[in-house]
C-alpha cells in the first residue's frame, strides 16, 4: 500500500517525543474541515480567489506536516479553474485528508524504531 506521509518529515518535526506533534495533527484535521467547507462555499459561489486562498493554505500545511500525497493533491487543485474542478473533487479532498491524518497519527502513536 502506498504511504500518504513522509515519515522522515514527521520524525524530524516530532524530535524525541512523537506525542508532542499529535495535537498539531489534530488541529490540522479540524482546520482542514473548516477550510474545505470554505472552499466548497467559494466554488459554489464562483469565488475562485477565495477558494485558491484556502487551497493554498491546505497545500502548505499538509506539506509542512509531511502529508505528501495531500500536498500533491492540493498543488494540482490550486491550478484548476472553477469549470475544471470535477464534481467529486471535494469529497476526494475530504477522504484523502482524513486518511492522511489517520496515517500520521498512527505513525506518531507507534513510530518504528
Amino acid at each position: 500500500m502506498k504511504t500518504l506521509i513522509e515519515e522522515q518529515t514527521l520524525r524530524t518535526l516530532a524530535g524525541s517525543d512523537p506525542e508532542t506533534l499529535l495535537p498539531i495533527i489534530e488541529e490540522f484535521a479540524t482546520n482542514s474541515q473548516r477550510l474545505l467547507s470554505n472552499i466548497e462555499h467559494a466554488i459554489n459561489n464562483k469565488e475562485l480567489g477565495a477558494a485558491r486562498k484556502d487551497i493554498h493554505q491546505l497545500k502548505g500545511s499538509s506539506g509542512m506536516l509531511g502529508m505528501i500525497e495531500l500536498f500533491r493533491f492540493f498543488k494540482a487543485f490550486e491550478d484548476l479553474t472553477i469549470e475544471d474542478i470535477p464534481n467529486n473533487h471535494l469529497a476526494e479532498a475530504r477522504d484523502l485528508t482524513e486518511r492522511s491524518v489517520q496515517e500520521a497519527i498512527a505513525f506518531l502513536s507507534n513510530p518504528p524504531s
